[in-house]
């Protein structure tokens, strides 16, 4: 009896192991919530006018490895989706000129220029801290 239990765990024993492996490399993901602290929109009226207001710094994002692999989002919307090239630079895919900027210390920048008009853009900028979860 115990030699048949023992060649039981020598099979079993490697099979765990094998699915142990392949379940956590597709389900490993490392998450960042970046929380806006300051941040502020310039509107460009007609390439000649300037406005500036500081704003509630309400661009919060989520930042997420999965398979290798950098996806940035807005908190609570899939509509900003940024594509990363690295942890520390993500680009928006629809090239409106937005990107996210952070250093190995977590502190991040986003900058996001949005033509509206001929001549008349929003730009908008926040800064914060990214905090692994």
């Amino acid at each position: 009896m115990a030699k048949r239990l023992r060649s039981i765990v020598v099979v079993i024993k490697p099979v765990a192991i094998l699915l142990i492996l392949a379940v956590s490399g597709t389900t490993y993901a490392e998450t960042h919530i970046c929380r806006s602290e300051v941040g502020f929109q310039l509107d460009v009226v007609n390439g000649k006018e300037f406005n500036s207001t500081v704003t509630d710094s309400s661009w919060d994002f989520v930042q997420t490895e999965k398979n290798g692999k950098w996806i940035l989002k807005m908190l609570g919307s899939d509509e900003f989706t940024y594509e990363c090239t690295t942890q520390n630079k993500c680009v928006d895919k629809s090239g409106n000129g937005s990107g996210f900027y952070k250093d190995d210390s977590g502190i991040f920048r986003w900058i996001s220029v949005i033509s509206v008009a001929e001549g008349s853009q929003i730009v908008m900028v926040s800064m914060g801290l990214c905090t692994k979860i």
